[in-house]
């Protein structure tokens, strides 16, 4: 069943309900096809769209509550008069307006880069894992800057705070979800 259809080019495909199989054509005339099992990635979604949403969120938030100083100068003002009014909703809307492409490419990424670091690391530790969450944490920054939807509208200060949540936030939750040591994240009860 296929579920998706990007430019022609790239199939999404449902297989028996145990896997993805992921296809892609080149112009060159190459067609990759990756197959990963869906039990191996329960939680792709989740981290895709925590990691996407964190950074607009977490910038959101600074300004609203002027937490860096910078909500009320000139440029601010100007770029984003509106910000000490956001609620929630307003934010996760605006969040999904400016970062659909990269959500999109965290979708399509995300499934070569698990099964490249399956591949790498056989026997996974908290290392190799949090290794892994960098990359697929990276996807967002890059497919950002590509794409330009970075400008001069964001904060110097509060933009680094941002993504340095982001990457805390992105890394944290891809190591809560997949590694098999729970005692890492688990209180020990005292």
């Amino acid at each position: 069943m296929v579920i998706g259809l990007l430019k022609s080019r790239l199939i999404f495909i449902f297989t028996e309900r145990t896997q993805i199989a992921l296809t892609a054509t080149f112009p060159s005339g190459r067609t990759l096809i990756a197959i990963v099992p869906i039990t191996l990635m329960k939680y792709f979604a989740i981290h895709i769209l925590v990691k996407d949403f964190s950074f607009f969120i977490c910038y959101c938030i600074l300004m609203k509550y002027n937490l860096t100083n910078e909500t009320f100068l000139p440029s601010n003002q100007r770029n984003f008069p509106g910000v000490t009014d956001l609620q929630f909703h307003h934010m996760l809307g605006t969040t999904l307006f400016y970062f659909w492409i990269p959500i999109i490419v965290s979708f399509i990424s995300y499934i070569f880069i698990y099964n490249t670091a399956q591949k790498l690391f056989v026997k996974p530790n908290t290392l190799t894992i949090a290794g892994t969450g960098l990359l697929l944490s990276l996807t967002t920054p890059i497919v950002f800057f590509l794409f330009n939807v970075h400008n001069n509208f964001y904060e110097v200060k509060a933009e680094t705070i941002s993504w340095t949540i982001y990457f805390i936030i992105s890394i944290w939750v891809y190591l809560k979800l997949n590694n098999n040591n729970k005692s890492l994240f688990e209180s020990n009860g005292n």
